[in-house]
């Protein structure tokens, strides 16, 4: 399947060629993501990163799921430990990812070489196709901004009475127990959190380059245009163009695929970890009478949020793109120089593109903008039976 696609791209650089300049919005966090060593070509430094990385999240995360024994009825505490708890299930999704689904990760990151530039678009296309490079790149270094800033606090979070970093420790007898976990804490914070900036900015990336995609395709289909020659000759150049922007939008939409694929555990890890995460948040405010309290959870809330918005939104952006694919075919002024061998491409390409795409976690929820909105609106219901039941 492989090599076909790489034939159907290959035939297509005959028309418009290929770009093998990474961009920086993926070449960046890409670079970041090797620095871990996940990615490594040496098998032992890869197998003890993995095990390392994996074991130290999993530790951390059941030694502070002790800390409920002497958790009594105090909703802050509650709040800080589950925190801890669902941010580490969600940073395991990451790497188990990345180890088992390494291949796939950079079979994706290969065929993205073969992706068309956009030198040869119109101005406005080129402006556009810049414009979604730049806003990426922002859209990084906004969120990179804002880890450093969370691990910084988190890091000087013990200075101002907070007994760890992440999480709250309530064990009292177990000094020895309790300088383990805040020396590891001090390394598992900055780490956890480059690693996921990093992995959610090659998402972002990817994102962008699919939807830049799309509109290069719209972009040559709406200005198909015939060589001058024979009737026959003049044919058979047109259909063969349509014809390789048909295998252009096959190849597309199996990029699309490989790219659900991939991310589609992690992203059922975040909606089943985020979700909880809304609710207990909104609980939490509704329940502190402390505004130090109300600002922390308000603040982690709108956090959590955000990171679901940061999923749902490209995804979202993806789809609606793709359908623009049959409106740039029906407005090709395809009917002004008919073709009878033309037909058939035509009707497949706006029969397949008016099938929706969606990025679905775990095969089943879709990511788009309507389930930020359905999440919240759950997690405000959820919290209003709660607080009716207490």
């Amino acid at each position: 399947m492989a090599n076909k696609d790489i034939k159907m791209n290959t035939d297509i650089g005959e028309i418009h060629p290929s770009t093998n300049e990474i961009p920086e919005a993926l070449k960046q966090p890409f670079a970041g993501i090797q620095k871990f060593g996940l990615l490594s070509s040496n098998r032992f430094i890869k197998i003890v990163t993995i095990s390392l990385g994996g074991l130290t999240v999993i530790a951390y995360v059941a030694i502070i799921s002790l800390q409920f024994v002497n958790i009594k009825r105090e909703i802050s505490k509650y709040v800080n430990n589950l925190e801890v708890m669902f941010g580490g299930l969600q940073l395991l999704a990451r790497i188990v990812t990345l180890a088992f689904w390494e291949e796939d990760f950079m079979e994706l990151f290969n065929e993205r070489k073969l992706f068309w530039s956009a030198n040869e678009c119109d101005k406005s296309t080129r402006t556009e196709v810049t414009s979604i490079h730049n806003l990426t790149l922002h859209l990084q270094k906004s969120f990179l901004f804002v880890t450093i800033l969370a691990i910084i606090f988190a890091l000087i979070s013990p200075i101002f009475g907070s007994s760890l970093p992440l999480g709250v420790w309530t064990l009292k007898g177990h000094d020895v127990l309790y300088g383990f976990t805040l020396v590891l804490s001090q390394f598992l914070t900055p780490a956890a959190g480059i690693f996921a900036c990093s992995y959610d900015c090659i998402y972002l990336a990817f994102a962008a380059e699919i939807v830049i995609q799309f509109k290069i395709l719209s972009h040559y289909l709406q200005h198909l245009t015939e060589n001058d020659g024979s009737l026959l000759e003049r044919e058979k150049n047109y259909t063969g163009k349509l014809k390789k922007y048909y295998y252009r939008y096959i190849f597309l939409l199996r990029f699309v695929n490989k790219f659900q694929s991939f991310y589609s555990t992690m992203l059922f890890i975040e909606y089943i970890t985020i979700c909880p995460l809304i609710c207990l948040e909104m609980y939490a405010t509704t329940e502190s009478s402390s505004m130090q309290l109300n600002a922390r959870y308000i603040i982690m809330g709108g956090m959590v949020t955000m990171q679901l918005i940061f999923y749902c939104i490209p995804a979202n952006y993806i789809s609606d793109e793709a359908l623009t694919i049959s409106s740039a075919v029906y407005f090709s002024d395809w009917h002004s120089h008919y073709f009878p061998s033309a037909t058939k491409p035509i009707l497949l390409m706006i029969q397949n593109s008016q099938r929706e795409i969606s990025i679905k976690a775990g095969g089943l929820i879709t990511m788009d903008a309507r389930t930020v909105v359905n999440v919240l609106k759950v997690a405000w219901s959820a919290c209003s039976v709660i607080r009716g039941l207490k």
